[in-house]
């Protein structure tokens, strides 16, 4: 799917062409396995994890992210993300 609406700070976290984009555009290359799963296993109810994004910068970061999607084709999908990097 793709992204139809960030808040502010979504589009600041993730940079400004974040609007349009694939959602599984955001995987940093080593999470693209585990974020397509994410993704599935979210239509089948929620899922929640830490795993990292990658900007349109190609920045990594580390977030807290909650996946809450409808079931069936072109269901949408809910997505918070939570900045970890002062956490860390």
């Amino acid at each position: 799917g793709r992204i139809v609406h960030a808040n502010p700070y979504a589009r600041t976290l993730l940079g400004p062409g974040v609007l349009g984009r694939g959602f599984a555009e955001l995987a940093a290359p080593s999470e693209v396995e585990r974020f397509t799963k994410a993704l599935a296993l979210a239509r089948a109810g929620a899922w929640h994890a830490e795993l990292e994004i990658s900007r349109l910068d190609s920045t990594r970061l580390p977030v807290e992210l909650s996946i809450a999607a409808g079931s069936g084709a072109g269901a949408p999908a809910v997505v918070l993300f939570r900045d970890l990097r002062e956490q860390r």
